[in-house]
């Protein structure tokens, strides 16, 4: 059943044998696979089913570094989570991604790639996405306008790597009908955040969870075991848990809030391939939106250097997308305007808007220049690279708590992402090879160039560079403690009952999409709190 914590008198006490904190992908993959068994579970969301503007002031955060991220506009704080904002493309992590890799510090997962295999065709239908796999020969068969287009490579530098798109399934549109019914012995509770747990004397078990709604109540609840599924906020929650523990859950080895990562995103660079009108179809991240001539192609390709490569050259996991673009659009003044509505018309009155707008007067021309290409004059269209890579763990990229209050009392988010050297040279080489292979292709004399910026260390990030949203580490997963929050089973290092769902449990990035592999991650816990509760 689904009921709104607000109906409740202040001050009542809910007990269940599983309490998920967190209606976003990973917790509703969760409560769905508990369906139909022995086990009562309570689903808690800060939000409800729309957006609230009210709800989403909880999302804001102070930034102390160069590199600032904003946590208001990318983040949804309803049922179903940022599975209302994302893109819909998906792919499972690359086996290099798992393996200790000595050029990669902090490198290497407690679990095994193969390990995973099962959790990714279960994750694969719940995007709605069909029985193909992620081959790039059985697309071709597949796909027969992307043979005509597709690229010539040198193999020994890149190789192609297949996204699948999903139709962007909202998992609370999707799956809220599920755990609906009265009947089900999953109940979702509304508009309720969780600001603290609750611990024996020893820290070792939590014992309760302390639940705020914007309306000034209070209540708790009381569970056999307990999942945070709420992304970033993961961290946030056990430094708050702070009563028993003075560095808060999890924290004995200062490891939480620590390895923040992002996958680095800009765009920088142009291709010069002849012939090059359909590629973007296939070759760009974002070709299938494109208003002006809509594809249903259910596939994405990016262009990736081998393993072998990544291991010669010291680089991280790597890949470019050949973007379809129009001249203005990658202006300061075109992407403030983009911003800018999008804040508006999410009721978002912060600084960022006040930014957005600084910048659309400053280079107002820019913005009608692009609006006007994108809309009206579809052939002054131009080919650029977008870089999508991961950032190597980093124990200073981190979050912390701050001085300022939430609208319900609690420190808010201090953001202090960084970047290194290395995290710029994954950027130089990567797109080195690509252009190699790309001006090489398979031994016929290559099919085109691309023009690169210069990059590396030393040399400061376009000003293209942009959040992706898809926030990883902070509660990372390491058998470890010192090196990590939860072990290979996704439990809280020296707590009997907390497990831990999302990407913040990612202790590497690779270059895949975040929404497919928390599920999968969320599925293989699952599974795992089943035998726990049985």
């Amino acid at each position: 059943m689904i009921l709104d914590i607000r109906q409740f008198p202040t001050g009542q006490h809910f007990d269940a044998d599983l309490c998920i904190v967190g209606a976003g992908a990973a917790g509703i993959s969760i409560a769905r696979d508990m369906l139909g068994l022995p086990i009562k579970v309570l689903l808690l969301e800060s939000g409800g089913f729309d957006f609230d503007a009210e709800v989403a002031a909880l999302n804001e955060a102070d930034n102390a570094a160069d590199l600032k991220l904003d946590l208001e506009s990318f983040r949804a704080r309803l049922f179903g989570g940022t599975t209302s904002l994302w893109g819909g493309n998906c792919a499972p992590l690359d086996p290099i991604d798992f393996a200790p890799r000595p050029w990669v510090p902090f490198s290497g997962w407690p679990i095994k790639h193969e390990e995973m295999l099962p959790y990714w065709q279960r994750a694969q239908p719940l995007f709605e996405l069909g029985d193909r796999g992620y081959d790039v020969d059985e697309w071709v068969l597949a796909e027969p306008d992307f043979e005509v287009v597709r690229l010539p490579l040198d193999t020994g530098l890149v190789r192609e790597k297949v996204y699948q798109r999903s139709p962007r399934t909202q998992f609370g549109h999707r799956y809220g009908g599920e755990l609906e019914p009265d009947s089900a012995n999953v109940t979702v509770m509304l508009n309720g955040t969780a600001v603290g747990l609750r611990t024996d004397d020893s820290a070792g078990t939590v014992t309760g969870l302390e639940v705020r709604t914007l309306t000034g109540r209070s209540h708790t609840i009381s569970a056999r075991a307990v999942v945070l599924a709420a992304g970033i906020e993961n961290a946030r929650l056990l430094l708050l848990s702070n009563d028993r523990e003075p560095a808060g859950l999890g924290n004995r080895h200062d490891a939480v809030g620590r390895y923040f990562m992002e996958h680095l995103n800009m765009v920088s660079g142009r291709a010069m391939i002849p012939g090059a009108d359909d590629l973007y179809r296939f070759y760009d991240a974002e070709g299938w939106a494109d208003r002006t001539s809509p594809t249903a192609v259910r596939m994405l390709v990016g262009l990736q250097p081998t393993p072998e490569m990544q291991e010669a050259a010291g680089i991280g996991n790597y890949v470019a997308f050949i973007n379809r673009t129009f001249e203005g659009e990658q202006t300061a003044g075109y992407q403030a305007l983009r911003h800018l509505l999008y804040r508006l018309r999410h009721a978002q009155l912060s600084d960022h808007l006040r930014n957005d707008l600084a910048a659309l007067v400053g280079d107002f021309g820019s913005a009608l220049k692009g609006s006007w290409n994108r809309v009206f004059a579809a052939d002054t269209s131009i080919y650029e690279i977008q870089h999508f890579f991961e950032q190597v763990p980093n124990p200073d990229s981190r979050i912390r708590l701050g001085d300022r209050p939430d609208p319900l009392g609690m420190p808010r988010m201090v953001v202090d992402w960084r970047t290194t050297d290395q995290d710029k040279r994954t950027w130089a080489v990567g797109q080195d090879l690509v252009a190699r292979a790309i001006g090489a292709g398979d031994g016929t004399g290559g099919t085109g160039r691309l023009q690169l910026e210069p990059a590396g260390p030393g040399l400061p990030w376009p000003d293209t560079i942009h959040q992706s949203s898809h926030y990883m580490g902070t509660t990372r997963i390491s058998d470890d403690p010192r090196l990590g929050v939860v072990d290979h089973d996704c439990r809280v290092h020296g707590l009997s009952n907390l497990f831990v769902a999302g990407g913040s449990v990612l202790p590497t990035g690779g270059c895949a999409m975040v929404t497919i592999n928390i599920v999968a991650l969320a599925l293989r816990l699952a599974d795992h709190l089943k035998r726990l509760l049985a």
